[in-house]
């Protein structure tokens, strides 16, 4: 009875618990790799083992809160891949968890540790202050060990597929034994990870949950993955000093705030569901010319508050950017205004309240068009240098049909598009398709008859005339929009 209602709990609070995991790995780290993989998270828990008189001992188990359902059945359905484990993810067991092992940990660690705060640092770029060098010498031994289960995990896999999609997968010259041998149990030669050519204020996006710091102030930031036990209250943590924003964004986010802190609504309550203001989310060009174009996306709930009352908080937040931005960058702004109370992810339409509804960007050449919710490689720098790469390995040919999976606005397949037969791009997000559509006309890339269809769905033929590539379609867990290019 009591895991029933544990699991009755956990689902209404969103919580997973992962198996498996690492006990190197710490909270914030969890949080972090979670965060890369698209999986939206409040709070990360450890669980620990305690025996009286004894320290307790960390368990390869964490608790994750989710910040929205679709996080919750993600890892519930596919769990996880942590430190290049595959981690499965599971409802508790039980309501009660290693409170008191972190506890006891608190207690011996003596005052100066009770009193380290954790900041927004902690929660989302952990490595920051790791030398570059040994972050991407850790990056290289997670790959490394993630594609030594592969070949296993893959074969695991084959038991549900039909006689057919086994034959296939039993076919693929990377699974075979000798290839193993050969790259000492990986399927394929592993090379040095390419550096980025920027490691600082190199992100094109990135989002802020606005509501509480520790003190009780509004504040636009990141979750800290904190949850208190007793009121559930969930805590914003400023991004100062946060070296993967550029100056234009953490103006930005400055002068929002300012906004936010001066204004008669209350941010967004995730917990009790109320409030007002919701999420910021900046974008921004790096390749598009000086000064750089800032797209400024702001979700706000409107449910129980008047329309005079939401245009007034909304125009507040338009004559916050009269004045320049220092440095300088010129300014969008889209709003959201979100009418249901539940749910942390905003859904509704952007509405361009300032400039225009999107960024343009360039990459390889070809310049891109951005909208708010479209998908788009977070490292512009970084990006041009993985499409040269993919260029390079790829062996790209005028037969050669290139299926681009999850495209977003059509980046990879766009900049990849001159010498193939053609590109086929999949994409569930239906702004981003749009964007998709835009770039390929922008880019002259000549466009085939449309293909709507599930990715999931059935493929006719596993080869197309005239193509010397075999394409696999995998079972994915969405549904998907196709559209070719």
């Amino acid at each position: 009875m009591e895991g029933e209602t544990a699991k009755a709990m956990a689902e209404q609070r969103l919580e997973v618990v992962l198996k498996d995991v690492a006990i190197t790995l710490k909270e914030a780290e969890v949080a972090a790799l979670l965060q890369e993989q698209g999986i939206n998270v409040l709070g990360v828990t450890r669980f620990h083992r305690t025996a009286r008189g004894k320290p307790p001992k960390l368990l390869p188990l964490c608790r994750v809160v989710c910040a929205a359902a679709a996080d919750m059945q993600r890892l519930l359905s596919g769990g996880a891949v942590l430190g290049g484990i595959n981690c499965p993810g599971g409802l508790p067991a039980c309501a009660a968890d290693s409170a008191s092992a972190m506890g006891w940990q608190a207690s011996k660690a003596g005052p100066a540790a009770q009193q380290r705060t954790r900041t927004a640092i902690d929660a989302v770029a952990p490595w920051q202050d790791v030398p570059y060098e040994e972050q991407l010498a850790r990056k290289q031994a997670a790959v490394r060990e993630t594609l030594c289960t592969l070949p296993g995990t893959m074969l695991k896999l084959a038991a549900k597929l039909d006689d057919a999609q086994r034959q296939a997968l039993n076919s693929l010259p990377w699974l075979q034994e000798p290839v193993l041998e050969r790259h000492s149990g990986l399927p394929c030669e592993l090379q040095e990870i390419v550096p980025s050519p920027i490691t600082q204020g190199y992100r094109n996006k990135c989002e802020f949950s606005i509501g509480r710091d520790a003190n009780g102030s509004p504040c636009v930031g990141f979750v800290l993955g904190q949850v208190d036990r007793r009121t559930r209250a969930i805590t914003i943590g400023t991004p100062t000093g946060c070296r993967l924003l550029s100056a234009q964004m953490m103006a930005t986010v400055a002068r929002v705030e300012g906004v936010v802190r001066a204004s008669p609504l209350p941010p967004y309550d995730r917990i009790q569901n109320s409030g007002f203001w919701l999420q910021l989310a900046v974008r921004q060009s790096f390749n598009a010319g000086a000064p750089p174009a800032l797209l400024v996306c702001l979700a706000v709930k409107v449910g129980g508050f008047s329309d005079e009352a939401v245009e007034s908080q909304v125009a507040a937040v338009i004559a916050a950017f009269d004045a320049p931005l220092e440095p300088a960058a010129t300014v969008s702004i889209t709003v959201q205004r979100e009418s249901a109370r539940q749910g942390s992810v905003p859904t509704a339409r952007a509405e361009a309240v300032l400039g225009k509804p999107w960024i343009d960007e360039v990459l390889c050449g070809r310049s891109f068009r951005v909208s708010p919710s479209a998908f788009f490689q977070v490292n512009s720098r970084g990006a041009e240098q993985l499409c040269h790469l993919l260029r390079g390995v790829a062996g790209l040919s005028a037969t050669t049909t290139l299926l681009d999976v999850c495209c977003g606005t059509g980046t990879i397949g766009i900049a990849l598009a001159d010498g193939v037969r053609q590109v086929i791009g999949i994409e569930v997000n239906a702004e981003a398709v749009r964007d998709a559509e835009r770039n390929a006309e922008r880019n002259q890339v000549r466009e085939p008859p449309r293909q709507r269809q599930p990715c999931e769905g059935p493929t006719s033929s596993d080869r197309s005339p005239g193509c010397n590539e075999i394409v696999v379609r995998w079972r994915c867990r969405w549904q998907c929009i196709g559209r070719r290019l």
